[in-house]
């Protein structure tokens, strides 16, 4: 179909066989954080947002809940 999946990782690892697959990459030290790219994936209004793995010092920072599925439709 023609779903927009971005995937946020702080390394990417994930690998999203389709084509309009987004991903983007956390980086604290530019000014990327997860939190910050989140965002900005919302404002892009995809179908899937997926985050990969987070350290829990990362989300706790961030205030990122985890195991929560969130459905755009």
């Amino acid at each position: 179909p023609n779903h927009r999946i971005l995937t946020i990782e702080t390394i990417l690892e994930l690998k999203v066989d389709h084509w309009n697959a987004v991903r983007l990459e956390a980086d604290d030290e530019q000014g990327y954080s997860v939190r910050r790219l989140l965002k900005t994936a919302l404002r892009s209004t995809p179908k899937w947002i997926v985050i990969g793995e987070v350290k829990s010092v990362e989300a706790g920072k961030e205030g990122i809940p985890l195991d929560v599925e969130i459905r755009i439709k």
